[in-house]
């Protein structure tokens, strides 16, 4: 991504957003990179590995939540903003298993998978992570998709985005939240499906085997005008 002629562009479309405060009281322009982690939030989800074989999936999607790593103010000035990316489970009684959650940036290529492995969502329970206003990678048009399966039939999980620029004594906010999308074709950035293995002298054994058929047919034939004459 070309983030300076992003930066420059005087007309950009916004997709439609939620307004979720004006005015909030005063906070850190921006986090300790220390603090600044995309793990789960507390309380702990249980992590888990699980392979098909254990479970089968009676329930799965995939979720695409538009997020902004700036917006565009007067005269095309870009406002760098802080995203807090939360997955929850509405669910009262059966957990959610994310598989993927990935980030993408303005044209659509893979940034970064936040998860190393598969994360169990408690009923009830949610899933945060967060980029900070410094990470400029996604640029205006930046996504994230997340997908995730349940054991038995559930609710889809409700993700959501909450944006915040904060400024002195000033900070505004914005949310969006996630649509589904189909979740039978590969993302960008996924490895492609592995191709089936192909003996390369399964054609040779077939043709021999087809010729020694052929001969043996033959022969047959000869034996068989032989004995009438």
């Amino acid at each position: 991504m070309q983030l300076f002629s992003l930066r420059q562009a005087r007309v950009v479309t916004l997709a439609v957003f939620t307004t979720v405060g004006v005015g909030l009281p005063a906070c850190d322009t921006e986090p300790d990179s220390d603090v600044a982690s995309r793990t789960p939030a507390q309380p702990p989800v249980t992590r888990t590995e699980v392979t098909p074989s254990e479970a089968p999936l009676r329930a799965s999607g995939r979720i695409y939540l538009p997020t902004y790593s700036h917006i565009y103010s007067r005269g095309g000035g870009a406002e760098d903003l802080a995203t807090t990316i939360s997955i929850r489970n509405v669910s009262t009684h059966q957990g959610v298993e994310l598989d993927k959650v990935s980030y993408y940036d303005t044209e659509g290529h893979l940034i970064e998978d936040f998860l190393d492995q598969r994360v169990r969502v408690a009923p009830l329970g949610t899933v945060e992570f967060f980029i900070p206003a410094l990470d400029q990678r996604g640029g205006s048009g930046a996504n994230v998709v997340v997908s995730w399966h349940a054991e038995s039939p559930v609710a889809r999980p409700l993700v959501e985005a909450v944006m915040l620029r904060s400024s002195g004594s000033h900070a505004y906010a914005f949310s969006s939240r996630g649509v589904d999308i189909r979740s039978d074709t590969r993302l960008p950035g996924d490895a492609p499906a592995a191709s089936p293995t192909i003996d390369p002298t399964s054609d040779v054994d077939d043709a021999e085997s087809g010729d020694a058929e052929s001969g043996d047919a033959e022969s047959s034939d000869a034996e068989s005008g032989t004995a009438s004459n």
